[in-house]
């Protein structure tokens, strides 16, 4: 029997996998996950004690924004790095200019105020602390994450690895926004970013140990 012969009779048995179904698992498993880390973030730092009044500004809004905008590429990534024919690496590249992008903006802003509170804007009250609470709050995400692409088939673990942590600390540095009351887009474009990229470079360790098939 010929190879080609030989794999189309081993793939007549095997059923087609129903469409969505990754988005299926990854929502399943990520909804508890999310509700761990929002748990964690409570009891640990809590919510931001002036949380409704800040809603009525915009610059939570624009927090929410970079923070989701990031998660985004970073699921998309999730997405396409588990498939055995893609590897995600566009919408990682795509993360890396949505954080230039962030930077740009941070940078502009801070041009529209004296020099003399740009360090202060900077590094805010929390810098020393904010990239990892981010992490902390990351790890029920992650595993999450890694649990469901583990089931899936992932061309390039690594990539894989990196793509789930991006997502889990886009995630987690959302849950974070609800904490943290610093408003300048250079502070989330680099400590926020840093957390969430931290998580990332930790998926892009372990990736080829656990997403290896």
């Amino acid at each position: 029997m010929k190879t080609d012969e030989l794999i189309n009779a081993l793939s007549l048995d095997v059923a087609p996998v129903p469409r969505l179904a990754f988005a299926r698992q990854l929502v399943i498993w990520l909804l508890p996950a999310a509700i761990v880390s929002i748990l964690l973030m409570l009891v640990s730092v809590g919510l931001r004690p002036d949380l409704v009044a800040a809603l009525g500004r915009p610059a939570i809004w624009v927090k929410f924004a970079i923070v989701l905008a990031l998660s985004g590429a970073a699921l998309a990534a999730v997405a396409h790095a588990s498939r055995p024919d893609q590897s995600g690496q566009k919408f990682l590249t795509l993360f890396g200019v949505l954080v230039i992008a962030a930077a740009a903006g941070g940078f502009i802003q801070l041009l529209n105020h004296d020099s003399s509170i740009w360090m202060r804007a900077w590094l805010g009250s929390s810098s020393a602390e904010c990239p990892f609470i981010i992490m902390g709050l990351s790890v029920p995400l992650f595993v999450a994450i890694m649990f469901v692409m583990r089931q899936a088939a992932p061309a390039n673990a690594r990539i894989a690895g990196a793509a789930a942590g991006l997502l889990a600390g886009g995630l987690s540095a959302f849950i974070y926004a609800l904490h943290c009351g610093e408003a300048a887009i250079m502070f989330i474009a680099t400590w926020y970013v840093g957390g969430i990229v931290a998580v990332g470079a930790l998926g892009a360790l372990i990736g080829p140990r656990v997403l290896r098939w």
